[in-house]
């Protein structure tokens, strides 16, 4: 019994890493540990993620059948509708709720999510899917449109979109240089994205741009905190990005922020057009 507690204890903590409320679940049959689940509803985006499901499929991997007779479920928390039906399809006959054993996994979890709560008022949600990826291109273009014309011109602009702001370019991007897209959102309303990818030690943000309509409202403060928090997470010390140096909002907004002008150079981005920017760095403090 020792080592299925410590079994959904474990599984829990790994689920409310990964941003889940951390939910878990076994399936044992004859004292054996046959199958292994834990929320990942948040970390997988699908519906369909419980701890219950994850372990009874695993489960049915290991008999080779969907028949599971004899066998007992251990989980963390009350089945909902959904794990009760998949629990009596399996034909489990017995249910053991062991919800002690993450009770402060659970309490920590829902702490810190208080925590970020208070933080940011916008939700961060990762572009994934070619949806999400399309949502964020369609984004850019209403944004880079709107103002960019202004700064560098009306061809660079669309060339610009086209190379880097594409949902083409972005997949690539996201497939083979490890850049993160987040789309920027507030009661169910884009405000914008912003684009990351880590090289090395530091945090290059690539993209950071809010809605016309959204803007001077402390949104791009939160963004800078989110990335920051993230750095911290993941061991990096600084962020870097590179700003065109006639953008004078966007100069003025990053000083403003923290930001340290450690750099200036021309980079040539083909068809005729070049990138004359201005490089920034804030240093994150651990």
């Amino acid at each position: 019994m020792n080592e299925i507690l410590a079994e959904l204890e474990a599984l829990a903590r790994f689920a409310a890493d990964d941003g889940d409320v951390p939910v878990s679940a076994l399936v044992v049959k004859d004292g054996v540990i046959i199958g292994r689940g834990r929320n990942r509803r948040e970390s997988a985006r699908n519906a369909l993620a419980h701890a219950e499901i994850e372990a009874i499929n695993e489960a049915c991997n290991a008999l080779g059948g969907w028949r599971l007779p004899g066998a007992v479920m251990y989980v963390t928390k009350t089945p909902c509708k959904m794990c009760e039906g998949a629990i009596e399809n399996a034909r489990i006959g017995e249910t053991i709720v062991a919800p002690d054993v993450t009770k402060g996994i659970t309490e920590e979890f829902f702490e810190k999510l208080r925590e970020r709560n208070k933080m940011y008022s916008i939700n961060f949600i990762e572009a994934k899917t070619d949806s999400q990826l399309e949502r964020t291109a369609n984004l850019a273009g209403e944004i880079w449109r709107e103002w960019f014309p202004a700064v560098i011109g009306k061809a660079q602009t669309e060339y610009m979109i086209e190379k880097f702001q594409s949902l083409g370019a972005m997949k690539k991007q996201v497939e083979n240089d490890d850049y993160i897209y987040y789309i920027l959102q507030k009661n169910g309303v884009d405000l914008g994205y912003t684009a990351i990818a880590k090289k090395g030690d530091t945090l290059f943000l690539s993209k950071a741009y809010i809605k016309k309509e959204h803007r001077g409202k402390g949104y791009f403060r939160e963004i800078v905190n989110f990335l920051v928090e993230y750095c911290r997470n993941n061991g990096l010390t600084a962020i870097t990005l590179t700003v065109n140096k006639y953008n004078e909002q966007a100069n003025t907004v990053y000083r403003k922020c923290g930001f340290i002008q450690s750099g200036e150079g021309v980079t040539d981005i083909g068809g005729g057009f070049v990138m004359d920017d201005y490089y920034y760095t804030l240093y994150i403090n651990t």
